[in-house]
């Protein structure tokens, strides 16, 4: 299952039990997706902040008031999208501080889900079948260093890694 995919499932599911979903990051594609998943679950509670644009240059006061934001809404699904890494390293660090029921980064689901910032639609047969890092990859020279670090390389380090531990 894709995170696009998992996340409009969880979505679904919130509507359908009262639910309450917030959207963090995406600066500008939140809104967008927020829209799209009311419209397709009618009864969603949804709410977005956008946050800061520069997670590393936010001071202490601008961060404890997005977690107290958050924390007044009070969401049982929390879709974090601030870019790859400064997601997890977000979440993992005010987690414990966080009122919410399931935290999950999403990387860039809110520009999939809305096909902007130059998304284009994966094919299903493409999606179904693991492959959508490469159909990115092919389209979009920006992912190939990823699909490279992600297809390759990782699986290397985690090979050398194990056989050097046993």
């Amino acid at each position: 299952v894709t995170g696009v995919r998992l996340m409009q499932e969880l979505a679904k599911t919130a509507a359908s039990k009262g639910w309450k979903v917030m959207l963090v990051g995406g600066w500008g594609s939140a809104q967008l997706t927020a829209q799209k998943l009311k419209i397709e679950n009618g009864k969603l509670k949804i709410r977005v902040i956008e946050g800061p644009t520069n997670l590393k240059k936010s001071s202490a006061v601008e961060l404890e008031g997005l977690v107290r934001e958050i924390n007044a809404f009070a969401p049982a699904l929390l879709f974090v999208s601030f870019g790859r890494f400064k997601q997890e390293i977000w979440l993992a660090n005010n987690l414990p501080k966080l009122k919410v029921g399931v935290a999950m980064g999403v990387g860039s689901a809110f520009d999939e889900l809305t096909s902007s910032e130059g998304w284009q639609n994966v094919p299903e047969w493409v999606e179904r079948r693991g492959l959508k890092w490469l159909w990115r990859a092919l389209h979009d020279p920006r992912h190939i260093r990823r699909a490279i670090s992600a297809a390759i390389v990782f699986p290397w380090k985690v090979f050398w890694h194990y056989r050097s531990t046993n």
